[in-house]
């Protein structure tokens, strides 16, 4: 008999995208599922929008009040009867053999606690750049938990896990506003075996008013504590250099989507940090010409600012 599987899809005024993304799963060429649908306080027609297709696999809950993606999701995987938890963004899209490829994979395996795939960037039902995949060797899947330290290389929507090693770590951290997947799939990685599949899986929506976009700025009090507490935790079991390249690298990209953000203050202390790390960036313009132009174009906005102030002032006198 197949175990079943638990889809769990937080969503939060998701009305526009959710049907394609909840037939992406009734699509799917594995049975039995089951859909959690956890709808975080939604402000618009979610709800009805998934009352309206009338499907017996779909289990809904409503939230009155707004609890954020880790506490929706718990809610979800709490709720759940299946021997495996798979996760799926309420505007993201699977592809048909999806599940059965990795239920398959966790089935043959009994020391897997997590499987995920390749994906592909879409916007408007457009793909975007090319695939993210990571051609991960079988020597490296046995240290995924410090590849993922260094790295945000897993796609939520990917992820099918087994319930009772998602209940063994406690779920997901609820305290934190972003990264809080990264840290689950850490935390996963380092009580058992991962695999993956090198194949697109999956369409991660990408949207102009995401979460991960509006929390950019909020990267370095989340995210980066939250990976030196797991650093910290792992010293007996990391070199002194891969603890530099695991600091260095972060602390890098933080600094960049700062600076992508025109956050060219914040972003600063993020690359020095880097620098000290011992960290060399792949791409030196970055080092060589982006972390001054930071500066300039700082210095520019702060003078245009005050010239502006200053002609307020002067034209107030003269009034």
């Amino acid at each position: 008999m197949k175990s079943l599987v638990s889809v769990v899809i937080p969503a939060y005024n998701a009305s526009k995208f959710i049907t394609q993304t909840i037939c992406s799963v009734i699509d799917q060429n594995y049975r039995p599922i089951e859909i959690i649908i956890v709808d975080d306080a939604s402000t618009d027609n979610t709800s009805s929008v998934v009352e309206s297709l009338g499907l017996k696999e779909i289990t809904f809950i409503r939230l009155e009040c707004n609890v954020g993606a880790s506490g929706a999701r718990n809610i979800g995987i709490e709720y759940s009867k299946g021997d495996y938890i798979a996760f799926l963004d309420a505007d993201d899209r699977w592809r048909p053999e999806k599940l059965s490829c990795q239920v398959d994979l966790l089935k043959s395996d009994v020391s897997l606690v997590l499987v995920w795939s390749d994906y592909i960037t879409c916007r408007d039902g457009v793909q975007v750049g090319h695939p993210f995949e990571y051609f991960i060797s079988p020597n490296d899947l046995a240290n995924t938990w410090k590849l993922l330290l260094r790295y945000p290389m897993i796609c939520p929507s990917s992820v099918v896990a087994r319930k009772d090693a998602l209940t063994k770590i406690g779920g997901f951290d609820e305290s934190l506003v972003l990264a809080e997947d990264q840290d689950l799939f850490i935390k996963l990685a380092l009580i058992g075996n991962v695999n993956y599949i090198n194949k697109v899986l999956v369409e991660y929506n990408d949207t102009e008013n995401s979460l991960t976009k509006r929390e950019f700025i909020s990267e370095g009090d989340y995210l980066l504590p939250m990976i030196e507490r797991h650093v910290m935790a792992n010293l007996n079991r990391l070199t002194t250099q891969e603890v530099r390249e695991i600091l260095g690298s972060r602390n890098f990209d933080v600094g960049v989507n700062l600076y992508c953000a025109d956050q060219f203050v914040r972003c600063l202390p993020f690359f020095l940090r880097a620098l000290m790390h011992g960290y060399k960036p792949k791409r030196t313009i970055w080092t060589l010409i982006k972390i001054p132009l930071a500066w300039l174009i700082f210095l520019v906005k702060r003078v245009k600012q005050r010239c502006y102030a200053l002609r307020e002032v002067n034209s107030n006198r003269k009034i």
